[in-house]
């Protein structure tokens, strides 16, 4: 499984960062940042929800 965000479209409203910390954080409040581009299947339920509730959908997952 490969994250990946279109920083165009991410207004950083923290849901990802909320629903999988372990992958995602904001940083300095405006910032998303991908901890973990390719975390481990044991992460797919969290990424996935974390994709589904992106309000821009900014995220992107593959494999």
């Amino acid at each position: 499984m490969r994250v990946s965000v279109d920083s165009d479209r991410c207004v950083c409203t923290g849901t990802c960062a909320f629903v999988a910390p372990q992958v995602f954080a904001i940083e300095n409040h405006s910032e998303l940042v991908v901890l973990r581009p390719e975390p481990d299947e044991s992460l797919r339920d969290l990424v996935l929800d974390a994709e589904e509730q992106c309000p821009t959908g900014a995220i992107q997952v593959t494999g």
